[in-house]
């Protein structure tokens, strides 16, 4: 279980990264994210996370920085098909598909904030 969380190349981007078994603090508070101060892009590498997810994880999904209206995007670096697919759950149950995008490698997944970031701020 665990999370860490670092700035990006500018003051919008952040750097998320879930290892081990998810829990729901590793769901992240918004303030954790900066999201309460400024609109962010988050580039977010779950490739170490486990697949064992906690109970009540859409509860917790729904309430998560995921659905802040400063989330302006997340790109998901993964590589298990299982949470490629929870993660495209999690964007239907909350309504939020048009704000993330699956990439195959981290380098894609930073491509993908810092281009966003260019174009939209």
């Amino acid at each position: 279980m665990g999370h860490e969380i670092l700035e990006g190349p500018n003051p919008h981007i952040r750097y998320l990264r879930i290892y081990g078994r998810l829990v729901a603090e590793d769901m992240v508070k918004a303030e954790d994210l900066g999201l309460n101060l400024k609109p962010i892009y988050i580039a977010m590498d779950i490739t170490s996370m486990e697949l064992n997810l906690p109970k009540h994880f859409l509860d917790f999904a729904r309430e998560s920085f995921f659905v802040h209206p400063n989330m302006k995007h997340l790109a998901v670096y993964v590589q298990s098909s299982l949470l490629n697919s929870i993660a495209l759950t999690i964007a239907r149950v909350t309504d939020r598909a048009d704000k993330l995008s699956l990439h195959s490698t981290w380098e894609s997944a930073l491509i993908e904030v810092e281009n966003r970031t260019k174009s939209q701020l």
